[in-house]
């Protein structure tokens, strides 16, 4: 069952206000152009499956604007495999809790990397210890075989956070090996929460409601909100993307109106066990 709560949506429609208020400012009239049209079929097909590769509980919602979009528009299922519950041996079980419950907000399914509590280390020095991080391969390779999913999310490699960097350095070595068994490509979109990409391929626009749903799921994850309400300022990071996004997607000096809330993701190909760069053309929906 999916929520819409009216705290969330007014408190978007707020970021929405100030906007259209800073237009009055500049004396650009009317309402902000709608969205830019586009297609998500090139990404996953009808009732396909999406997995996220989620370093920590929150990630899967911090980033889900493309799962929520797929999700809702071609009946897309959704699992969230998340890698970690956190570095705090004490705060695991609270935030095994708190993921089930955010994702049960958005109808998002969940798995965990490894039982019971995730993996404990998945920074990139954790290659060090070479047998460990090979077992931890095989787990995450064990998942995709048994996933089969069409589209997969994750972070990108400089994404400005060790958990982060080492959940790609994770995916990747098991997405070259599960590829290889695979019959056709596997599309990946890559995230960038602690870092920007710097050559995004995928822009994808979310309404103030269904901004309004995942500050609803991630208010689920109270304590890490108590801790620092990086939710809060989701809105303003998603107006950034969006400008920044009209401009690398459509081209510097081109890009105008659209969507004012977007989330900007790089767009890679597994084939064969070779990472492919994404050869099409850049996707704005």
């Amino acid at each position: 069952m999916v929520f819409y709560p009216e705290k969330w949506l007014s408190y978007v429609d707020r970021f929405v206000e100030a906007y259209e208020y800073g237009r009055q400012l500049l004396g650009h009239a009317g309402k902000e152009v709608p969205a830019v049209s586009g297609s998500l079929d090139l990404l996953c097909p009808d009732a396909g499956t999406l997995l996220l590769c989620s370093p920590h509980p929150d990630d899967e919602l911090l980033t889900g604007a493309l799962a929520l979009r797929l999700m809702k528009e071609k009946r897309c299922r959704v699992i969230n495999l998340a890698f970690s519950l956190g570095s705090d041996p004490n705060s695991k079980s609270r935030r095994f809790a708190e993921l089930q419950d955010a994702c049960s907000v958005v109808d998002f399914e969940w798995r965990l990397a490894k039982q019971p509590l995730g993996f404990d280390n998945i920074r990139p020095q954790a290659q060090e210890d070479h047998a460990e991080w090979q077992a931890m391969v095989e787990m995450i390779v064990a998942h995709f075989q048994e996933i089969a999913p069409d589209i997969l999310v994750m972070p990108h490699a400089g994404d400005g956070h060790p958990s982060h960097q080492g959940v790609n350095l994770l995916a990747c070595e098991a997405l070259k090996l599960y590829s290889q068994q695979r019959e056709k490509h596997l599309v990946v979109a890559e995230t960038g929460f602690w870092h920007p990409q710097a050559d995004p391929k995928l822009m994808v626009s979310l309404d103030p409601v269904d901004l309004a749903l995942l500050l609803s799921g991630l208010e689920k994850h109270a304590e890490e909100m108590a801790r620092n309400p990086y939710a809060l300022q989701m809105p303003a990071r998603m107006m950034a993307s969006s400008g920044r996004g009209r401009e690398l997607l459509q081209g510097l000096g081109e890009g105008k109106g659209g969507a004012l809330f977007a989330e900007l993701y790089g767009l890679a190909v597994y084939d064969k066990g070779e990472r492919q760069q994404w050869s099409g053309k850049s996707i704005v929906v």
